[in-house]
């Protein structure tokens, strides 16, 4: 099973972040470590999963013995952590000098560099990704990937890094000085930084999200399904679209997994349905069992009978053509 992570830290030199797998500061001293350490092995110990699917239990089981053992076997030692340290220092060193921009590193970026008090903006940021962590074991190593970024963004800015952010392009710097154009002065939508809890701003993520899976942009579906995730960690149809790219990168596993949480929230999601035949012609089992549509929200109640229409194997997630 693949557990490659490709964000902040990772991406340098293939370097492991242990803090970020184990959801903790890179300043973080052994007896903070430990305390993680526990709590995660007894969220990913095969008795937290009774009941449930024999693939989750493995998925468990493979982050707990290639990624979090191994990253508190570095840090778990006062010597190997300081050495470890040292290390992680010349890594963000290494990023300044290679003029990684803070617009790579993610959406929490922009704060931490706004920020007066660069710490405790930190020791926030870790506060809201932490809990989740390993509660939908799917997106576990998406948020170490963010996790990463939030780590890589620290380090950069603590060493004196700069705290400039280049903006995207606006349509008011193409329109020159054209007094006709009433752009100009408009400022940037608010709906497109920060995701609104409605109906309509989760459709939008999932619209993108298809659209990128067909492009092959798997980087940019990512993102916009964990902004999903985050208006409706239930939407059987952001667990759906999650294990159709899973199949995309060729990544059978964990789109099993993706597929039965999809179809356990909506049995009828025609998306999940026809992955779910895709694995299992690939000889990948997907069995889902009763339906048990434990805490699915309003909108992953909404039947996806007419997913066929609109054509494609991802044309029918609206059930109709896009306005």
């Amino acid at each position: 099973m693949s557990f490659q992570v490709t964000q902040g830290l990772f991406s340098l030199d293939n370097f492991n972040d242990c803090h970020a797998i184990l959801g903790v500061a890179v300043t973080a001293d052994t007896n903070t470590i430990r305390k993680r350490y526990l709590k995660i092995a007894r969220r990913l110990h095969p008795d937290s999963f009774i009941g449930q699917d024999q693939s989750y239990k493995e998925l468990a089981t493979q982050l707990f013995s290639k990624l979090v053992g191994p990253a508190y076997n570095t840090l778990c030692q006062e010597r190997d952590r300081k050495e470890y340290l040292l290390l992680i220092q010349l890594k963000g060193k290494q990023a300044i000098q290679q003029q990684v921009s803070l617009a790579t590193l993610g959406d929490i970026a922009p704060t931490l560099a706004q920020a007066a008090n660069l710490d405790a903006a930190y020791e926030q940021a870790l506060a809201s990704l932490v809990p989740v962590q390993y509660e939908v074991l799917t997106q576990s190593l998406d948020i170490i990937g963010q996790l990463s970024e939030l780590n890589l963004t620290y380090l950069m800015l603590s060493q004196g890094g700069s705290r400039s952010i280049p903006t995207v392009p606006t349509a008011s710097a193409t329109t020159g000085n054209d007094p006709s154009n009433s752009t100009t002065t408009s400022p940037a939508a608010p709906t497109e930084t920060a995701p609104s809890k409605t109906a309509s701003s989760l459709d939008s993520y999932l619209r993108r999200a298809q659209d990128y899976i067909a492009q092959k942009d798997f980087r940019s579906a990512t993102l916009d399904l964990r902004d999903a995730l985050r208006v409706d960690p239930n939407d059987s149809r952001c667990h759906a679209l999650m294990g159709t790219l899973y199949l995309e990168q060729k990544n059978l596993p964990m789109a099993r997994v993706s597929i039965k949480r999809a179809l356990e929230l909506d049995p009828s999601n025609g998306i999940a349905l026809k992955a779910k035949q895709r694995l299992e012609k690939l000889g990948q089992k997907v069995d889902v069992g009763g339906s048990t549509k434990r805490g699915s929200s309003s909108s992953t109640r909404r039947s996806d009978s007419k997913s066929d229409q609109g054509g494609g194997f991802l044309g029918g997630l609206f059930g109709g053509k896009k306005k």
